[in-house]
């Protein structure tokens, strides 16, 4: 395959205003077929270097997106969202890349796609009326089809993130959680320790009484400041100014590690940047975070390495 490569780079190689493109008679460029084939690093390479089209159709109408996800490749498809390449392209089929990934029964791809996705990907049918996830039961797959139809069930639970509910529930159980161990504190003291028709308190139990009320207001300053801190969020890739506009986003980091060792998972094709180690993409905050264990409800935040 790579001589196949070679060849074609040394026979077929034009170069048009340093963009490199190699086209057969299906209209099938060289970021098609090394998505088909899951060169990765080829791909990365002639994107960056050459800047080769990674979204370009070919005769059908199918992206490398398509191609990628139809065999499976599910580190060419994080590269190419990293890259920007659209999600819903529909074929002459009206098939999208997530169309092709539940036909041919790959989990991995249509993780990968769900997880950059929005709800709309799900519910998108191709010509003949049918959704990826009815394609997936339709085909056999049963266990892609079950993990489609729960990621549609989970989102279309969601709220709409800029509605009043979805900027609400983004909010979490933090902000009533301290709002009642406030209303508790200020009844405790008032009913308890400073109430005019029960016995007043000893000292030593004054002392204590106090003491319980020092240690909650510690507890729930505290309690807002985990919710407030910064869990460890990675810096999302700004545009910077002095690039050109058609210079491609993954030249700001082409000299990455982790990138030329082709750490593919470290791609984050929602933030759009190279992930540490241990990084992970919190879908409820909608970052990245550094060392991320969990998104914990009841502080309204991640766990991470802050």
């Amino acid at each position: 395959m790579s001589r196949w490569f070679a060849s074609v780079l040394s026979e077929r190689k034009k170069q048009n205003d340093g963009c490199i493109l190699i086209v057969n008679w299906t209209w099938l460029q060289t970021t098609h077929v090394a998505a088909q084939y899951g060169q990765t690093a080829f791909l990365y390479h002639i994107v960056s270097k050459w800047n080769a089209d990674p979204d370009a159709p070919d005769n059908d109408g199918r992206s490398p997106l398509h191609w990628a996800a139809y065999k499976g490749f599910a580190d060419c498809i994080r590269l190419l969202l990293f890259l920007d390449a659209y999600r819903g392209r529909q074929d002459k089929e009206g098939c999208t890349p997530l169309h092709w990934a539940a036909i041919r029964g790959n989990l991995e791809a249509c993780t990968v796609l769900v997880q950059a996705g929005k709800r709309e990907d799900l519910i998108v049918t191709d010509n003949t009326g049918l959704t990826p996830a009815q394609l997936a039961s339709d085909k056999n797959h049963r266990q892609v089809a079950f993990f489609l139809g729960n990621a549609r069930k989970l989102l279309d639970k969601r709220f709409d993130g800029n509605s009043t509910l979805g900027k609400l529930s983004k909010l979490g159980l933090a902000p009533a959680l301290w709002c009642l161990i406030l209303l508790l504190l200020v009844t405790y003291m008032h009913s308890v320790i400073m109430a005019s028709d029960l016995p007043k308190l000893t000292a030593g139990f004054g002392l204590l009484a106090w003491l319980g009320v020092f240690l909650a207001s510690g507890g729930l300053a505290l309690f807002y400041r985990c919710s407030r801190k910064d869990p460890g969020y990675i810096r999302i890739n700004v545009h910077d100014p002095q690039m050109k506009d058609d210079e491609p986003l993954l030249k700001i980091e082409i000299n990455n590690p982790a990138l030329l060792a082709g750490n593919w998972s470290q791609l984050c094709a929602t933030c759009k940047i190279v992930r540490p180690l241990r990084a992970k993409h919190c879908s409820t905050c909608d970052r990245c975070v550094e060392q991320f264990d969990h998104h914990c409800p009841w502080v309204s935040n991640c766990i991470g390495k802050v």
